[in-house]
């Protein structure tokens, strides 16, 4: 059904369920780690894996590059990520951002050397990220507050399945202000805020990035609409000027113009990067396939 397909790290309402989201399934037992791919770590060892990667900068990696050092292992978010938290702090490292939430720990600490760590986990599994070396970016305008908003909305899908059947749901969305993906290589998760019409789908809710300094932010403009795509933007280097390209992708459905109509569903990907101190779309691409059995779906905001 389409909430299974659509629940994204944008949508979700909180930003442990983004960290959870991200990650690769845990490997079964007696499995091994694909090569050159970050560690498996207890949270008890989750500090020497830090100390270890600092130890060992890549020295060709430009600033604003962030890298996953260590996967942690599934336990209590809480009480794994204070463990891990008062480890790096006792180690002096200083908490510089705490985006916790109930079910998931999202913290940001800076090292006396300046170096820059993240600490995100949720239910299942976690994730410890480095930037070797924050970015220092000139930012655009004054620093203003970030908008808190919440958008919920009801998609109510339907579908003929392989029996033939007219199957037919509704699920909930709450589209909220979240901090995620960090756009300008300062080692901090930069705020995303929904920007919709009443009714919107969730593939026609844009965000507007904010650049977090603190209690406010720097606006750099809209992008979407549509999901992030993740791993590209944690992946990808900062550009020219300064800040981090973003892609987004949004799935539409409809019916089409066959007897009896089936159901078309259309993927637009579009690429964003800062021009002149705001992101401006660079390239769409759109694909469009029939999907007999597929759902087309409806949107409603109260």
């Amino acid at each position: 059904m389409r909430a299974s397909s659509w629940k994204s790290p944008l949508a979700a309402a909180a930003i442990a369920a983004a960290a959870a989201f991200l990650l690769p399934p845990r490997p079964a037992a007696g499995d091994v780690p694909s090569p050159g791919g970050p560690p498996w770590v207890k949270p008890a060892d989750a500090v020497a894996a830090i100390a270890g990667a600092i130890a060992k900068p890549d020295p060709k990696a430009p600033a604003g590059t962030g890298r996953v050092v260590a996967l942690v292992e599934k336990g209590d978010p809480s009480k794994d990520g204070a463990l891990i938290r008062d480890g790096l702090v006792k180690a002096g490292f200083t908490v510089l951002d705490d985006q916790s939430e109930p079910g998931g720990f999202v913290v940001t600490l800076e090292a006396k050397t300046g170096e820059r760590v993240r600490v995100a986990i949720g239910a299942y599994q976690g994730a410890i990220s480095l930037v070797a070396k924050p970015a220092k970016p000139k930012l655009p305008g004054a620093c203003v507050p970030i908008p808190k908003v919440d958008r919920p909305v009801y998609v109510t899908s339907g579908a003929i399945n392989q029996d033939g059947e007219f199957v037919q749901g509704t699920t909930f969305w709450g589209f909220k202000t979240v901090r995620q993906v960090d756009v300008d290589g300062d080692g901090l998760d930069d705020a995303f805020v929904p920007v919709a019409k009443q009714h919107a789908c969730p593939e026609e809710v844009s965000w507007r990035v904010y650049v977090v300094r603190g209690a406010c932010g720097h606006d750099l403009g809209v992008v979407g609409p549509g999901s992030i795509d993740h791993a590209a933007a944690i992946a990808g280097p900062l550009d020219a000027s300064g800040f981090r390209p973003l892609v987004l992708t949004a799935k539409s459905a409809k019916l089409g113009n066959q007897r009896p109509p089936l159901p078309e569903h259309t993927t637009t990907t579009r690429s964003f990067a800062v021009r002149r101190g705001a992101y401006a779309q660079t390239t769409t691409t759109q694909r469009t396939g029939v999907c007999h059995h597929c759902g087309t779906w409806s949107c409603r905001s109260p």
